[in-house]
């Protein structure tokens, strides 16, 4: 499949089982924006065929013969990305006009990670990007969406909470996903939690509009074990030594957790992802509670 030599923006993709979904997706894509962008689509084992026929549309597609999630694909398609800015996208999406290259310069200018405007598909009310939280009863990571209209049309946020988002290539090494990453949940929390930690900007576009097919039900098993196996990683990796082993494993994972998913989240992998990640952070722990979820302080981490 031949490209173009440069390429400024890169779309990526993830699907299973999703229908002509995947086909009105890439329209919009092509059709809402200017520069020509790459897409990688990530076909996570589909079944029903909905990947079909695009690698000979100038589309890059990547097959997995049984779903892994989306963390692990995304991080595979990214790998093949050459934009200076990656889109991360849902296979069920539609964009106005200007969406993503408005965003793609937002993103460029502020080095920050950037999201539009969002709207379900069947629904009146627009939101503006989320704030994060930590959902006490399911003891997992979380965010809120944003319902009240910016003052700003650029305006700080403190998560992420569904795509679309743009990630600028340099940004990208701060706040990658760990490959130990499986199935569904933690991976909007992964990024959001470590450029808090990273100081890496989120912002929201006040304007630009991205359509998502909020769906009711998952088309696909969703393990709440697996769930909080993901969340666990994600604080594994974040947090110092002491954060993890004094509050987060026994005050909030420990007793979700079985062996093997213990193993995986004390694996080779895991603990470098750890050890890389502290290098580059600029907040020490207490802010999580301090400054991101306006929480007292935990004492077993005082």
């Amino acid at each position: 499949m031949e490209r173009n030599s440069t390429c400024d923006l890169s779309v990526v993709l993830t699907a299973f089982d999703e229908g002509d979904e995947v086909r009105s997706t890439i329209d919009s894509i092509r059709h809402s924006s200017k520069n020509s962008p790459e897409i990688h689509l990530v076909d996570d084992g589909s079944t029903d065929g909905c990947c079909s026929g695009f690698a000979e549309q100038d589309v890059d597609v990547i097959k997995h013969s049984s779903r892994v999630g989306v963390a692990a694909s995304r991080i595979e398609a990214i790998e093949r990305t050459r934009g200076a800015v990656v889109a991360i996208m849902d296979a069920h999406q539609r964009l106005e006009l200007g969406c993503l290259d408005q965003c793609a310069e937002v993103a460029l200018k502020h080095r920050a990670i950037v999201s539009p405007d969002i709207r379900g598909f069947d629904e009146t009310m627009t939101l503006h990007g989320a704030y994060f939280t930590f959902d006490s009863q399911r003891q997992v990571f979380s965010a809120q969406w944003k319902k009240l209209t910016p003052h700003s049309s650029v305006a700080s946020i403190s998560s992420l909470k569904a795509p679309l988002y743009l990630i600028p290539r340099e940004v990208y090494p701060k706040v990658k996903w760990s490959g130990s990453l499986r199935g569904w949940g933690g991976s909007e929390a992964s990024i959001s939690l470590k450029a808090f930690f990273a100081g890496v900007k989120l912002l929201h576009v006040c304007g630009p509009l991205a359509l998502h097919k909020f769906k009711k039900k998952f088309h696909y098993s969703v393990d709440w074990p697996e769930v909080w196996r993901n969340h666990a990683i994600v604080a594994r990796i974040c947090f110092e030594p002491r954060t993890w082993f004094e509050y987060w494993l026994p005050e909030v994972f420990e007793s979700r957790l079985s062996e093997t998913a213990m193993a995986d989240i004390e694996s080779d992998e895991v603990l470098e992802d750890h050890r890389e990640f502290q290098k580059i952070k600029v907040r020490p722990d207490r802010h999580f509670w301090t400054r991101l979820i306006f929480s007292d302080v935990p004492a077993a981490v005082r």
